[in-house]
């Protein structure tokens, strides 16, 4: 980001990204010619602020769950152009990345099940199979509603579909018509 604002500063940086310092503790020192700092410093400690509360306060809440199995995720939406920054900023506070656009994961939602005419919960299943297979296996499906008879089918393995644990990611074409 310093080089928007010319070329001759340097960065030290004294911590590492995700450590966890005391307040009051000295980050990183800039060095270089003053009419590059000044004009920069107040966006780069906004940028540090913005990221290291969002990477704190994720700390809490992943500290709060305890020695658990239980994962926090973000989520993908995020301050516009920001993304990858917050995303960032959340892993360094401890948690889990969800995932990054409607890309990367295969995600049933109550409203895409109400398209689907899921009414039961075997059209869920097949909904959910209808998706193209085979799934890399770092892309996990999701899928999320409110607890009903029809998401049962798809928390149980069906053997030759996708409802299980992997659904495909890359050129995802919606179950549904």
């Amino acid at each position: 980001m310093l080089a928007a604002y010319g070329r001759g500063v340097t960065v030290n940086a004294l911590v590492q990204d995700g450590d966890v310092v005391p307040a009051g503790t000295l980050l990183a020192v800039l060095s270089g010619p003053s009419r590059l700092l000044l004009p920069a410093e107040r966006v780069l400690l906004n940028f540090l602020q913005r990221l290291s509360g969002i990477a704190t306060t994720t700390r809490r809440h992943v500290l709060a769950l305890g020695p658990t199995r239980t994962r926090l995720l973000d989520t993908r939406k995020t301050t516009p152009g920001w993304r990858m920054l917050e995303k960032y900023a959340v892993a360094c506070g401890g948690s889990d990345n969800h995932r990054l656009g409607l890309f990367d994961r295969v995600m049933l939602k109550d409203n895409h099940l109400a398209a689907a005419g899921a009414t039961a919960g075997e059209r869920l299943a097949a909904a959910v199979r209808r998706a193209p297979a085979p799934p890399p296996p770092s892309c996990p499906s999701k899928s999320r509603s409110t607890p009903s008879p029809r998401s049962r089918p798809c928390l149980r393995p069906a053997p030759t579909s996708s409802c299980s644990t992997t659904s495909p990611c890359r050129n995802y074409a919606a179950p549904w018509p």
